[in-house]
């Protein structure tokens, strides 16, 4: 883990992490009930567009460049019994 709830004018990105030499930027999705799908489900296209002008703006300040990077979700869904389950998806788009 190298970072929690980056900010920047184009948004937030909820985790920064690195594996190996890979760049992960993840987007973490709670859903308390099913209604409104899984958590992974709710990363629409205006969420992914900020994620992704979020990591370049990261990328850029700390002087990353040609570095590989990726995408991931983590999906924190629970049941009506209240047990939940994590899903972590690992590029869960791409450009």
């Amino acid at each position: 883990m190298i970072r929690q709830n980056y900010r920047c004018s184009f948004g937030e990105i909820d985790l920064i992490a690195q594996e190996a030499e890979i760049w992960c930027f993840i987007e973490v999705k709670t859903r308390r009930n099913h209604y409104f799908g899984f958590g992974y489900e709710a990363l629409n296209g205006a969420k992914k567009e900020h994620l992704i002008q979020s990591a370049y703006n990261y990328l850029q300040e700390h002087q990353l460049i040609d570095v590989p990077f990726r995408f991931d979700v983590v999906s924190i869904d629970f049941d009506s019994k209240g047990d939940f389950r994590i899903k972590l998806i690992k590029n869960a788009f791409c450009l």
